[in-house]
């Protein structure tokens, strides 16, 4: 009895291996196919080219004439506090007068309305924390470049700011602002480098159809990203941490009884043990030796596995 439950314990660990093998292929997949519309490709290369994130600017807001920035913070985090919101990949970026927070957003979500005024929330505290008067907080604008019509109307751009709903044309002047733009917007009234960057963003053409400087500067920029290790190993890495929330938040709703059902407690299973990857990636990247790892109980093979990330 004792060999017939050995023989099921060692299956069991093989099949989990295997398991975790095709869920890091999964990941460096992904890793070959992301293009600029992937948030954290979009996210190293306007944060990593000053003058690519200003021409992207000028692009999308072309009536503000904008000259030079600089980037305010190391905007980005991996948040140790898991909760659902967990990664943030926006670049926040300024001038003399006015901010930017520019994020990259491939998946249509019901909550990126709502996410619009947290991010303009975090804005403005963040300002303030630097010492501002609130009489002297600078225009803001929050923008969301997405790869879909977030409102269903065509239009390339939508700008929002606040009015009196009482008299339209009468205008708050908080100097907020809340841009959403629409890879799949009308282009009719672009320019040519507008309607190759939107086009960029869909992917739509062989990389070498796009006869623009700026646009081939983006390019040969992406492809650097994507042949630097130490970008690949953060992208693996981010993309695990992100499977780790996911994991939590699902731990909480099983624990307040929103899902039920073996086969979430299926998915559960797989969930914790890339979790558990997560936290040995982390373990070993602070320095903790493998002899110790193994020594607190956890299986040579994991621990090999987690190397392999590192």
């Amino acid at each position: 009895m004792k060999k017939r439950n050995s023989h099921i314990v060692m299956a069991s660990e093989q099949n989990t291996i295997e398991e975790h093998r095709r869920y890091l292929a999964s990941i460096h997949q992904k890793w070959e196919d992301a293009t600029i519309a992937n948030d954290y490709i979009f996210y190293r290369l306007v944060r990593g080219n000053k003058d690519i994130c200003i021409g992207i600017l000028r692009l999308l807001l072309p009536e503000l004439e904008i000259e030079d920035i600089e980037f305010l913070d190391e905007q980005y985090m991996i948040d140790d506090s898991v909760d659902t919101r967990g990664v943030r990949l926006d670049a926040f970026a300024g001038d003399k007068t006015r901010v930017y927070d520019i994020e990259m957003q491939a998946t249509n979500v019901d909550d990126l309305r709502k996410r619009s005024r947290y991010n303009q929330s975090m804005i403005d505290s963040e300002l303030l924390k630097r010492g501002e008067h609130f009489r002297n907080l600078k225009e803001s604008y929050v923008i969301f470049i997405n790869t879909f019509d977030l409102f269903g109307l065509g239009l390339w751009r939508y700008t929002f700011e606040n009015i009196c709903r009482e008299k339209k044309e009468l205008l708050l002047e908080d100097k907020a602002y809340k841009i959403f733009i629409n890879a799949r917007g009308a282009k009719d009234m672009l320019d040519d480098r507008q309607k190759a960057f939107l086009d960029l963003l869909l992917d739509v053409h062989p990389k070498k159809a796009y006869e623009d400087r700026f646009i081939d500067d983006i390019i040969k920029s992406i492809e650097e990203i994507k042949q630097t290790a130490s970008e690949r190993n953060s992208f693996m890495t981010l993309e695990m941490k992100m499977k780790e929330v996911e994991y939590h938040t699902r731990e909480l709703a099983l624990s307040e009884g929103r899902i039920e059902g073996k086969k979430e407690g299926i998915i559960e299973g797989r969930l914790e043990g890339e979790s558990l990857i997560v936290s040995i990636v982390q373990r070993l990247r602070n320095g903790e030796s493998r002899e110790s790892i193994v020594a607190s109980g956890v299986d040579e093979k994991t621990v090999t596995l987690a190397e392999t990330i590192v």
